[in-house]
């Protein structure tokens, strides 16, 4: 392979990561705690789109509790986003680990 072939091939994945970012920014996902009580809704670029947490939750007053489901949520739905994330640049990349940036 010569110099421009390889010139190309970087600018080609340079794009592919480039149309990816953008792609992230468009997949939601959700997660919710064990008991359904809070819902969280990222995208791909790890921004929070949404929050929801059940009525009776809050009614409850227990703040401990909230606190362990909204944790527990957020754990879930931040490890969706990792694999997402890691699924598809796998794709782009044929599976070479480039770091995050």
């Amino acid at each position: 392979m010569d110099m421009r072939q390889m010139l190309e091939q970087a600018q080609n994945l340079t794009r592919a990561l480039a149309d990816l970012e953008a792609r992230f920014k468009a997949q939601e996902l959700e997660a919710a705690s064990r008991d359904g009580a809070v819902t969280l809704r990222l995208n791909g670029a790890y921004e929070v789109l949404g929050v929801r947490i059940a009525p009776e939750l809050l009614a409850a007053g227990d703040k401990a509790a909230a606190e362990r489901a909204l944790a527990e949520a957020l754990r879930t739905v931040l490890a969706s986003v990792k694999t997402y994330r890691e699924e598809q640049r796998a794709k782009v990349t044929g599976g070479m680990h480039l770091p995050e940036f």
